[in-house]
């Protein structure tokens, strides 16, 4: 009985082993190709759920206080690429002693699922409030804003559908402007 359990048991763990040390392996800088034709319109991917209508809200302690960060997805499409992008609104505040809530940025993020999974990014149209040191406001910014085939700039990976520990990507890429 010993010897059959050691048989069975040797070539699980072998199987095992190299399953987890090829996941490693492939561990890294992950470049996909991109293709219209390999989207759809379904979002399944594990770590990035979407619902229409769904707002999501996130805190974070930053270098400037707290920051407030609400992403709803609209029923909105865009085309970018060739591609029917969903229109997600990102809304984000910036809790300011003696003054309160500070609204300082609104953004309509371009987001597709291709057919593996994997969440894409296809730029955003962004304004930023711009105030002075007394959060007087004192005008808006367009200038972090980019598109997916516009001058160069190119659609990056925003989740991966399945992604390993290591793993690297570029999320967004418009040389000088977005460049994560």
């Amino acid at each position: 009985m010993k010897k059959v359990l050691c048989w069975l048991t040797a070539p699980l763990v072998l199987a095992m082993l190299i399953g987890f040390s090829s996941g490693v392996a492939f561990a890294g800088n992950i470049e996909l190709p991109f293709h219209p034709g390999n989207f759809k319109s379904s979002q399944d991917n594990l770590y990035l759920p979407m619902a229409i209508g769904a707002t999501y809200v996130y805190m974070a302690e930053e270098e400037d206080g707290l920051v407030l960060n609400e992403i709803t997805q609209t029923p909105r499409k865009k085309k970018v690429l060739g591609v029917a992008t969903t229109v997600v609104y990102d809304v984000e505040w910036l809790l300011v002693e003696g003054v309160g809530w500070v609204l300082t940025a609104e953004t309509f993020d371009w987001i597709a699922w291709d057919n593996d999974g994997n969440a894409w990014y296809f730029g955003e149209d962004t304004t930023e409030y711009l105030y002075d040191e007394e959060w007087n406001p004192i005008g808006t910014s367009k200038a972090g804003s980019w598109q997916a085939g516009v001058d160069g700039a190119e659609p990056g990976i925003l989740m991966l559908a399945d992604p390993m520990p290591g793993d690297s990507y570029r999320q967004e890429f418009y040389e000088g402007v977005a460049e994560d």
